[in-house]
């Protein structure tokens, strides 16, 4: 039941925050397009920070704290399934430093999007300001060692295609996110606040697409009718490897495993006897509890 909740994380996460967008341009549009004194005079397209800084406010601040909280929790649960082999396990320590430092960066993000909603446009505006960058740079450098993580489990682990998917539809987000961030840059400070405005919903809604990538990263740790646990096909290759096999046609497990996996390959060897045979099988632990 827990691992079925954790897929269900990003996607509420994600439909709040699409909803919300929806609501709020929604919401504008429904009026006839206002002009909001928040906007500049020569300005026709309201920024996200112009709708939510008035009587929407209230909607912006909750559930953008829900979406930038619930999505948060997603890079540690990620870490945390990793570690307890529900997913593919991270085979060297450089994966784990990506992952923890995935996770400050997305903490980052998330502050910088609660407090610019807290923070508007209207009375705030240096402060809204340094907190939008603050969330873009954070969820940019987030995906960042998020692409460095996935692209050496995809390399250790190739049997796990999901993983190389995930890492090119995060790199995609991040080429895309930063060239439009770029972009809406730019076009604000030359005072083209209506392009300006049109590239910032259009970041806000590639962000939601990007919370929903993360729907099939977890989604492997389930247990269906013809799916086993991507975690538990690992520690059942492990434990079949070393339940000892003395077919001498046949190659140790150190032979079976990829030459990436370095860890898992001097482990093993480091556990043969002097005849060339597999010793007792006492590693992994998970394995061995299942013998």
């Amino acid at each position: 039941m827990w691992v079925i909740s954790f897929w269900i994380i990003p996607i509420i996460a994600g439909c709040v925050w699409t909803a919300m967008l929806i609501a709020m341009l929604g919401r504008w549009s429904a009026l006839g397009h206002p002009h909001i004194k928040s906007m500049n005079r020569d300005q026709h397209i309201a920024f996200i920070s112009d709708v939510g800084a008035f009587s929407l406010k209230p909607l912006f601040i909750s559930m953008s704290a829900v979406s930038a909280s619930m999505f948060t929790s997603v890079f540690v649960i990620e870490r945390w399934m990793r570690h307890a082999r529900q997913l593919a396990p991270n085979t060297n320590r450089r994966e784990k430093i990506f992952a923890c430092i995935s996770i400050f960066f997305a903490l980052m993000g998330a502050c910088g999007i609660i407090f610019l909603t807290i923070f508007d446009t209207w009375n705030h505006n240096n402060v809204h300001d340094s907190m939008l960058v603050l969330f873009i740079v954070g969820y940019i450098l987030s995906a960042v060692f998020v692409c460095l993580e996935y692209y050496s489990l995809g390399l250790n682990y190739p049997e796990h295609r999901i993983l190389k998917i995930s890492f090119i539809l995060k790199a995609i987000f991040i080429v895309v996110e930063f060239t439009l961030a770029v972009a809406f840059a730019s076009e604000s400070r030359n005072g083209n606040r209506d392009v300006a405005g049109v590239l910032e919903w259009t970041v806000s809604f590639i962000y939601g697409l990007y919370i929903f990538s993360y729907v099939p990263d977890l989604l492997p740790a389930v247990r269906f009718r013809k799916h086993v646990p991507q975690g538990e096909r690992y520690k059942e290759e492990m434990r079949q490897a070393f339940a000892g096999d003395t077919n001498p046609n046949r190659s140790s497990y150190a032979s079976q495993l990829p030459q990436s996996r370095g860890s898992d390959r001097s482990q093993y060897e480091m556990a043969e006897n002097r005849n060339g045979q597999p010793a007792s099988p006492t590693y992994p632990p998970e394995a061995h509890a299942q013998v």
